[in-house]
């Protein structure tokens, strides 16, 4: 059968990814746009007010993790489902909240549910591109770009208009269309045998299956997985299943050993921690500072809408340079974090409204590229197989880092009225990001090297000895 990818209904599951990607991360990106009247209102400090974002994000990595364990058992499209509808709820109920700890725990919820959406996003695409995978990667998620183009300056207004409060109730009428642009997400074949437990790398084939057979089966059925593994009159339904869950277990702690390596620890553990430490105390102070340095509310907020414009392009720009090979993606991310991490230093000695749009442009063009260069870096270090069960792991780092970076800097700013430093700390990660990146690529270019000398080598004595007899 020939394979589906990369065409026919591949790109109206890319249209679903790319108004997931605007809904749901584009308004956890714009919370920024809350924190200054969130201190007026609760008369909370920057650095409490920080928390409130930091616990949405540490809710979006935590609903990573769970999504990599159930996502054998649950397809894409219910876990984004359920996501939207979580994310909806939790800010149509924001409007009881009347103290800071409220606050927090809304946002929490809010960040599972956008988890679960835009994590599933992400894997979905696996299943519907082969080729042009880089190409959808970089269109699906340039919507997170685009959500900070349109909703910061809707939210500044609603906000305007009806208070933070009646903003958020209608943002989340706007996330709950999740769940419209997640039924997209059809139960492809490739996912419908990753989910039967076969290989996920297989070419697209019917799954078949022989009626009255006794033994392990398996029905999926709306893309949730039902064991039917039990023959007909069996009087011990539970050991069957007890068994087959622990088989499942079994594979799924296997399928996480198999894959730990040195270059994983690097890619998956220090690169998303420190990526996540970068972009986001970086961008959810982005609006802050320029009102801290008398820039209206509106004109501020507009620059979160530049940051996103400038983002969009560059996930535009990067797919067709990953997909014709004209870069190594570890390359490209590396060049990506360094012109982040400089631009990070020399924005602090912006002070005028020109000045800050030029450092909005060049951060958003290369911080926002990089994230979306990340699940490609990682899919490359441990191949396809593994990547939907590894990408969760990645996702609760990269998204742990601020639940200690933005309560950090905003206590900072409260002991120094200055919000410089966040920047020289998110330019300092994202530099240290590029220099682990390019010395991990380096490296392994060095190692094939020398893998190619020895086979050189080998083949020369042995064509030698047979010259010789």
């Amino acid at each position: 059968m020939e394979s589906s990818k990369d065409r026919g209904w591949s790109w109206v599951v890319l249209f679903g990814v790319f108004i997931t990607s605007t809904l749901s991360m584009g308004f956890l990106q714009c919370t920024g746009v809350f924190y200054v009247d969130w201190q007026e209102d609760f008369e909370a400090s920057a650095q409490a007010v920080g928390w409130s974002s930091a616990v949405s994000i540490g809710g979006l990595g935590i609903s990573g993790l769970v999504s990599s364990v159930i996502s054998p058992y649950v397809s894409c499209r219910w876990q984004a489902f359920f996501g939207g509808i979580v994310a909806s709820i939790s800010l149509t109920c924001s409007i009881w909240i009347t103290h800071i700890t409220h606050l927090y725990i809304f946002m929490a919820v809010m960040g599972l549910g956008i988890g679960f959406a835009f994590n599933s996003s992400i894997v979905v695409l696996g299943y519907y591109f082969d080729k042009k995978l880089a190409l959808a990667t970089g269109v699906g998620l340039s919507g997170s770009s685009a959500g900070l183009l349109i909703l910061a300056p809707l939210i500044r207004y609603l906000n305007d208009e009806y208070s933070w409060r009646g903003a958020m109730l209608i943002c989340g009428g706007i996330l709950g269309n999740i769940c419209v642009s997640t039924a997209l997400y059809r139960l492809s074949q490739a996912e419908r045998i990753s989910m039967a437990g076969i290989r996920p790398d297989v070419k697209d084939t019917p799954l078949k299956t022989k009626e009255g057979k006794k033994g392990n089966e398996q029905n999926i059925e709306f893309g949730i997985i039902k064991y039917n593994n039990l023959p007909s009159g069996s009087s011990k339904p539970r050991t069957s299943i007890a068994k087959n869950a622990r088989r499942h277990s079994k594979a799924f702690v296997k399928s996480y050993t198999n894959v730990l390596s040195i270059r994983l620890v690097v890619i998956c553990i220090v690169s998303s921690t420190l990526s996540g430490f970068g972009y986001f105390t970086a961008l959810m102070y982005f609006a802050s500072n320029a009102i801290n340095l008398g820039i209206p509310k509106t004109d501020a907020a507009f620059l979160l809408s530049i940051f996103g414009i400038s983002g969009i392009i560059g996930r535009l720009v990067y797919g067709p340079i990953i997909d014709k090979k004209i870069m190594s993606p570890f390359y490209l991310g590396s060049l990506l974090l360094g012109i982040a991490g400089s631009s990070c230093f020399l924005g602090t000695l912006a002070k005028s409204y020109v000045a800050l749009v030029i450092f909005s442009i060049v951060l958003g063009f290369s911080a926002s590229t990089f994230n979306t260069l990340y699940p490609l870096l990682l899919r490359e270090v441990v191949g396809v197989n593994y990547f939907k069960k590894i990408f969760g792991i990645g996702m609760l780092l990269w998204n742990t880092a601020p639940v200690v970076a933005l309560p950090l800097m905003g206590y900072v700013y409260d002991v120094t009225g200055d919000y410089r430093v966040s920047f020289y700390a998110a330019g300092s990660a994202m530099l240290l990001n590029s220099i682990i990146i390019v010395m991990d690529q380096i490296w392994r270019d060095l190692d094939r090297r020398w893998q190619r000398r020895g086979e050189d080598v080998e083949e020369s004595d042995w064509k030698n000895q047979r010259t010789a007899l």
